[in-house]
C-alpha cells in the first residue's frame, strides 16, 4: 500500500500528469482560443494552478493538493477529478510494474521447470541404458535367474546383469511405463508455473489515496 501511495504522490505534483488531465477537460477546451501560443500558454497557466504540497511531520500537516479555477464550484469538480485522474494513473504504473515483474517471474518459473525435466530425462535415460545393457549381457551368458544375494538397488550398474532375463526385463519395462520420476520440487514448480501463467488479476480502479478532508466550495462570505 505504501508503494501504491507513492506512486498517486508521484503523479500528483508530475507535470506530465497536469497537462494530460486539462488536455481532456472540457474547461480546457473551452478556453481555447485556436491560437496555438495563446492556447500554450493557456495550458501552462492552468498546469501551475494545481499544485501538490507534501506533508510536514514536524508541523504535524498532512500532504494536500490545491486547484485554482474561475469558480468555486468549477475548482471543487476540477479537484475531485484530478485526483482521480492521478490516482487512475497511478494504478495503471503500477499494474504495469506487476505484469513487467510477473511476466519476468513466468519466464524464470519455465527456465526452472524446464531444468528440473531436463534433469529427470537424464537420470530416466541413464538408468534405462544401465538396463539394457546388463538385460544384453544377461543374454549373452543365458542369465535366466538372479545370481546374486546382493539386493537390486545396491547393485553397481556393471553387476546388474546377475539379477538375470526376467528381472532385468520386468525392471526395463516398468521404467519404460512409469518414463521419468520427478521430485517434490518439480511438483511445486509446476504448480507455481500453472498459477503464473494465469496471470495477475489488475484492478485498473484500484483507489491509491483516501481523503483526510474531502474537496468542497470554500465557504461565501458576506
Amino acid at each position: 500500500m505504501d508503494d501504491a501511495y507513492k506512486e498517486f504522490i508521484m503523479q500528483q505534483g508530475s507535470w506530465d500528469t497536469r497537462r494530460d488531465f486539462w488536455l481532456q477537460t472540457d474547461y480546457y477546451k473551452q478556453r481555447q482560443s485556436g491560437n496555438s501560443r495563446a492556447d500554450a500558454a493557456l495550458l501552462d497557466d492552468l498546469i501551475n494552478n494545481i499544485q501538490f504540497m507534501p506533508g510536514d511531520a514536524v508541523k504535524n500537516t498532512n500532504d494536500s493538493v490545491k486547484l485554482t479555477a474561475e469558480t468555486a464550484p468549477d475548482a471543487n469538480n476540477l479537484l475531485r477529478q484530478y485526483v482521480a485522474f492521478a490516482s487512475q494513473r497511478a494504478a495503471g504504473h503500477l499494474n504495469d510494474e506487476l505484469k513487467g515483474a510477473w511476466a519476468a517471474r513466468t519466464v524464470q518459473m519455465k527456465a526452472q521447470v524446464k531444468r528440473q525435466e531436463e534433469v529427470a530425462r537424464e537420470i530416466f535415460n541413464r538408468r534405462t541404458h544401465s538396463v539394457e545393457q546388463a538385460l544384453k549381457i544377461a543374454q549373452q551368458h543365458n542369465i535366466s535367474r538372479s545370481e546374486t544375494d546382493i539386493p537390486a538397488d545396491q547393485l553397481p550398474d556393471s553387476e546388474l546383469f546377475l539379477l538375470g532375463r526376467p528381472m532385468l526385463q520386468a525392471r526395463l519395462e516398468n521404467l519404460q511405463a512409469v518414463g521419468p520420476e520427478y521430485d517434490l520440487d518439480y511438483d511445486q514448480s509446476r504448480a507455481m508455473l500453472n498459477t503464473l501463467n494465469v496471470g495477475p488479476t489488475l484492478d485498473p480502479r484500484f483507489q491509491t489515496y483516501r481523503y483526510l478532508r474531502t474537496p468542497e466550495e470554500p465557504v461565501k462570505t458576506r
